[in-house]
């Protein structure tokens, strides 16, 4: 899932709740905008998540039908919180220290371990013994993606959506330079070619880029998954930044800017470029496709990334998990099961993400959709690996984004750059120990 970063402090203001009657009623504050739903008995299950993940037209539809089928009161609170996920995990820690715990919330992958190890994330296991029923939603869930949520045999939420790391090729760069659609098995040298071609100035004078180079944590671990290399080791308990194959990959990737110069050097907007047609490969998930309708540009189509060893997805997702603490944790957990089922996130998740469900990915992925390619998010599912997401997340990140500011700097080789990152990653998991 598409991922963002650094954990920021932030001061929490609590306020009491309003409990309104007569439908669903919002009300604003500094920290949260609330919105109730009121059903027909005294329970109330509160529910957090980011304000801006979901269309909240769309989210409360499927609320109220949870309400009217349950006679459960609903109270959704949408955190606000600057600095993307680390802001609102870093809220909802305070939430919990001050007692003012949701019953389930929405967490990234990226902060599950957050919650996990220490010990806030209720085990769901024992509730589908309650209610058979629920099973089937279960069921659906790709198991690839529910992998991460299931620690020490023990399952901790139901996964609702996911993302992954395709590169996104221009389609009018790409005919500009007299180029058919890349091979789907591509390596560096046919993405070099590739690369060059698309590189060139136009007569009115603007410059054309062949590709981008990965500017996030995501991103950058998909193409490292590629070159059979990765941020961490595979216990996570000491870096693997600067292996040979990470260094190689990343040496490549500086390559691109200062010796072939096919790709503008960072900080630049690489998908405002590509909008623009200047810039012809790009990398993401799904989450730009939004952004494509909304500036009516569809000249685009996507390939996995390039690899010189086995190809590798990664995928980020989320759920909706229940905190020990919540007094309601029944209502919370047929809650997360009416979110997890196919008919919900088919009604929530635009073209922005990718459902967990089997059954709605598989009436997702056609060819008559956009882009042209879309099966290959559903392909993705079976052969994807989680991002690297340690409690140390936040602080591993930002040693990540330090070494590839010094790489897309220049002010570093790949393999200097990575050995002083491996050392920082190495301090902040050995603190934690």
């Amino acid at each position: 899932m598409k991922r963002k970063t650094r954990i920021f402090a932030v001061l929490l203001l609590l306020f009491p709740v309003l409990i309104l009657f007569g439908g669903p009623k919002a009300q604003e504050s500094d920290e949260y905008s609330r919105e109730f739903f009121t059903g027909t008995n005294k329970t109330t299950v509160r529910l957090a998540l980011p304000g801006n993940d979901f269309d909240q037209k769309k989210f409360g539809s499927v609320i109220q039908e949870y309400v009217n089928e349950t006679g459960n009161s609903v109270e959704l609170i949408y955190v606000v919180a600057s600095g993307g996920w680390g802001g609102y995990f870093q809220k909802l820690q305070g939430m919990i220290a001050a007692g003012n715990s949701p019953d389930l919330f929405r967490v990234a992958i990226e902060g599950f371990q957050i919650f996990y190890t220490r010990g806030l994330v209720e085990p769901i296991d024992p509730f589908f013994d309650k209610y058979p029923a629920q099973r089937a939603i279960l069921q659906d869930l790709h198991p690839r993606l529910l992998a991460p949520f299931r620690v020490d045999g023990k399952l901790h939420g139901l996964t609702f959506d996911w993302n992954n790391v395709v590169a996104h090729i221009n389609l009018n760069i790409l005919k500009e330079a007299g180029l058919q659609l890349p091979p789907q098995n591509w390596n560096y040298a046919t993405f070099l070619d590739y690369a060059q071609k698309m590189t060139y100035t136009r007569p009115d004078g603007t410059k054309v880029y062949g590709a981008a180079v990965p500017d996030t944590f995501f991103i950058g671990s998909c193409w490292l998954f590629n070159n059979g290399a990765s941020v961490l080791n595979n216990d996570w308990s000491r870096a693997a930044i600067n292996s040979p194959e990470a260094v190689e990959m990343f040496q490549f990737l500086q390559d691109l800017i200062y010796k072939y110069e096919v790709s503008p050097r960072p900080p630049v907007d690489y998908n405002q470029l590509f909008i623009n047609d200047q810039i012809g490969i790009q990398y993401a998930g799904r989450w730009l496709l939004r952004g494509y309708d909304d500036s009516n540009f569809s000249a685009v189509d996507i390939v996995p990334l390039p690899t010189n060893k086995s190809p590798v997805a990664i995928f980020g997702s989320g759920i909706f998990p229940i905190l020990k603490s919540s007094k309601n944790k029944d209502a919370a957990f047929l809650l997360a099961c009416k979110l997890a089922s196919a008919k919900s996130q088919a009604a929530i998740i635009d073209n922005s993400g990718i459902s967990a469900s089997i059954e709605v990915m598989d009436r997702m992925a056609r060819n008559d959709t956009f882009p042209k390619n879309t099966i290959l998010y559903r392909q993705a599912a079976d052969i994807a690996r989680a991002v690297e997401s340690p409690p140390d997340y936040a602080d591993i990140q930002s040693a990540f984004d330090r070494a590839l500011s010094r790489i897309w700097a220049n002010e570093a080789t790949a393999k200097n750059a990575l050995d002083a990152c491996a050392k920082e990653i190495d301090d902040i998991l050995a603190l934690s120990r």
